[in-house]
């Protein structure tokens, strides 16, 4: 703890029995560990006041300066510019009782306390996409037979994933969950006798969901309890009719449907009871999809299942 000598100068005011002890701008900047140029923007501003002055016209303030600069700078500390803060002082002397002031104050933290809530959304998402993603690739369109594989983070590495003739034709697709990184996948011809042509490749990233992400092939219902994602690859003109709910979730719950050309459906509270329902979002073409069981908020958390039922 720092200790600091206080330099307290008596006042005697107009009707007052007793001394008023004051500190100098020096004293109030080391009690509220400021500086003594803080304590005079802070003036400047009509953030604070002196009390009075000296003889020798210094700056005089009362003990009560060091709580009020102290929270100026707790405020300051929660995101909330000067001029903000300015506002804030000045609905707290202009209300008529204590009990009115301290309403202001709790709905501006209130606010505040929402605006906190976002930015650590924003925040979490953008770890999110840091700390995984959806990595997908194929090979259709290739004029000869091929496999594909995913190495992990080495080269050569060994084959974690393998994929061989898919969508009913001599190409293939491929989709893992990676943290970030350098990945390896390696591509393979399956005719030795085959003088290989042309290679068409397709890949596709998108941020994984913060909790587990399931590879699904059909309808049916999974449970959870967190932020967690569904993911399916489809073909080469494929067409899918894809509903899902969360009617029996236990807290507020917010569903998205995405493709390779980003967000294709979401839904909030369709099913009543801060619930939601996505029916018949249309997912077309070759490439991942993926729908994303979240909270409506950073808050927002329990138990939920996800009803797939139109696959």
């Amino acid at each position: 703890m720092v200790q600091a000598v206080l330099h307290r100068l008596p006042l005697v005011q107009d009707g007052a029995e007793a001394p008023t002890e004051l500190l100098q701008v020096g004293d109030l900047a080391r009690a509220a560990h400021k500086t003594v140029r803080a304590i005079h923007h802070y003036e400047e501003l009509g953030l604070l006041t002196p009390s009075a002055r000296s003889k020798g016209r210094f700056r005089l303030y009362e003990l009560s300066a060091v709580a009020r600069v102290r929270w100026i700078g707790k405020l300051h500390d929660l995101g909330m510019s000067l001029a903000e803060i300015r506002v804030v002082l000045t609905g707290w002397e202009a209300a008529p009782s204590a009990p009115g002031a301290m309403a202001k104050v709790r709905r501006i933290y209130a606010e505040k306390l929402e605006e906190t809530r976002a930015q650590v959304a924003r925040l979490r998402d953008l770890e999110h996409e840091l700390e995984a993603s959806l990595i997908y690739l194929d090979t259709f369109g290739t004029a000869f037979d091929t496999s594909l594989s995913y190495r992990g983070t080495s080269c050569p590495g060994t084959a974690v994933v393998c994929e061989d003739d898919d969508c009913a034709t001599l190409q293939d697709q491929i989709a893992v969950v990676a943290a970030p990184g350098t990945h390896f996948f390696a591509m393979h011809t399956r005719n030795s006798g085959v003088t290989p042509g042309p290679v068409s490749l397709r890949w596709q990233v998108m941020p994984a969901a913060a909790g587990t992400n399931t590879r699904i092939t059909a309808a049916g219902s999974s449970a959870g309890s967190s932020e967690n994602g569904y993911h399916w690859t489809q073909c080469v003109g494929a067409t899918r009719s894809v509903s899902a709910n969360t009617c029996t979730a236990s807290y507020d719950t917010v569903l998205h449907v995405r493709g390779p050309a980003g967000e294709i459906a979401c839904d909030d509270d369709t099913c009543g009871s801060l619930r939601s329902r996505i029916t018949a979002a249309s997912t077309s073409g070759v490439g991942l999809f993926q729908i994303v069981v979240d909270g409506y908020s950073t808050s927002s958390s329990g138990s939920y299942t996800l009803a797939l039922t139109s696959f």
